[in-house]
């Protein structure tokens, strides 16, 4: 079987903790390495678990060539790389360590700021990022597929492009979010950014071999919205092990919670809901404690909202092996989704990277959000978790009625474990992905 040579384009690395990091590593875990490279913007340092081959341009990078009206340079890593070996440019930023107008813009980035975003494209469209070396690094490997997370920004999608044409490969667009809508009516710069991304999304999408969605519900509303045909639909994905952990046993009225994912999308409200209830039902003889694992660090300001109840503990970031052991030593696996408008909006079509490993780990899943998104439809559908659409009062006496019910949390455990079998097995979803990969080439 000769797999062909894929160069990754996504804004994150390939990683073990981080969500779309994740979800790439599952995929091509098992791949050879010697046929995969990737780029990637991200202020970030990769696994080298997967992939071995990297070229990484920063917005750090890119403001630098801008300011020195230089072309921007890049970085090639490889696990060879070590810190002493290292430049300045590829130290890691602490978020809590960022200060005056570089966290103004920082902050305001990671809320899509619609000016921020309209000045992102103009420094990436000025800074002429085709270095020599970058384009030697290109040629060095010569890919024969693109793959692609795509992106919510219209100058990644021109990176796509300018890659396709150059090495005339076939590209596989995979989404894991939604961003055809428009995040601030009132903005005429967010409608201009609007409608310069829907041009580009529909540029790829025509350009692409073949297109993956995250959830069946995406996969529906964007073969439909788009007139697809090509429509195909990738799960996220986990190894199928044999489950000789039972789970702790706990005095009654007595529960350990465990949330291991991000904080983005006002995630972080509804664990905070999370731990008044928590706070709540102890004074009525119920003793819950939620412990928080995220893998990106959230700010000082929303570690000290979530610990504001008693019942919170903030504990930092888990690799896998140890994720794997928190959640052996949990009774319940929390997902959120926020409520506000624009969060729902930007995860209605997705299906989070942890519910899988939840739903593989034989515990009782807790999932609080609205039920207009897919990932609270999916587990609603399959009866695979308590499912709260609310933050009401009445929320919180069904969470005491269910959750510290042991047979009820039996029950949710074991039809999830059940699901992830039948839906998100690795080795059933990596073959069908890798035969599309080398069938493609076969057509060639």
């Amino acid at each position: 079987m000769e797999y062909p040579r894929v160069l990754v384009l996504d804004h994150s690395a390939f990683h073990e903790k981080k969500n779309n990091g994740k979800t790439k590593s599952a995929l091509f875990e098992g791949y050879p390495k010697e046929k995969l490279a990737q780029f990637y913007i991200s202020n970030e340092l990769p696994s080298y678990a997967v992939c071995n081959n990297f070229f990484r341009i920063t917005e750090y990078d890119i403001l630098n060539a801008n300011i020195k009206f230089k072309k921007a340079s890049g970085f090639i890593l490889n696990d060879q790389c070590d810190e002493a070996n290292e430049s300045a440019s590829l130290k890691l930023v602490n978020p809590n360590e960022i200060k005056g107008l570089h966290r103004f813009i920082y902050k305001g980035m990671e809320n899509r700021m619609p000016i921020l975003e309209l000045a992102r494209e103009i420094a990436w469209r000025k800074s002429k990022w085709q270095t020599s070396e970058f384009i030697q690094w290109l040629d060095d490997f010569n890919p024969q597929i693109i793959f692609t997370l795509g992106s919510y920004c219209p100058f990644f999608h021109k990176i796509i492009h300018w890659v396709q044409q150059r090495y005339n490969t076939q590209i596989f667009l995979f989404t894991t979010d939604d961003y055809t809508f428009v995040r601030s009516t009132l903005s005429p710069i967010a409608w201009l950014n609007h409608f310069r991304y829907m041009h580009w999304l529909r540029k790829t999408l025509a350009k692409s071999k073949k297109l993956y969605t995250i959830s069946p519900a995406m996969k529906k509303e964007y073969a439909d919205r788009f007139k697809l045909s090509n429509v195909g639909l990738l799960a996220n994905s986990v190894e199928v092990y044999e489950e000789t952990s039972e789970p702790v046993q706990v005095p009654d009225k007595s529960l350990r919670l465990v949330y291991a994912g991000g904080m983005h999308f006002n995630r972080w409200k509804v664990l905070s809901w999370l731990g008044e209830c928590l706070d709540n039902l102890k004074k009525e003889g119920f003793n819950g404690v939620l412990d928080i694992y995220c893998p990106i660090p959230p700010s000082n300001e929303i570690i000290e909202e979530l610990t504001k109840s008693a019942c919170v503990s903030y504990k930092g970031s888990l690799n896998p092996d140890e994720l794997y052991v928190e959640i052996s030593k949990s009774n319940v696996l929390v997902h959120v989704e926020a409520f506000d408008r624009d969060s729902a909006k930007a995860t209605r079509l997705s299906l989070s990277t942890k519910i899988p490993e939840y739903m593989i780990s034989n515990r009782c899943i807790l999932a609080i959000g609205p039920d207009s998104v897919a990932s609270m439809q999916y587990l609603k559908e399959n009866n695979i978790a308590l499912c709260v659409n609310s933050m009401e009062k009445a929320d919180m006496q069904m969470i005491k009625q269910h959750l510290f019910d042991m047979n009820f949390r039996e029950k949710m455990a074991n039809n999830a474990r059940k699901v992830a079998i039948q839906n998100h097995s690795l080795i059933k979803i990596q073959q069908e992905f890798y035969n599309d990969l080398i069938s493609s080439q076969m057509e060639e």
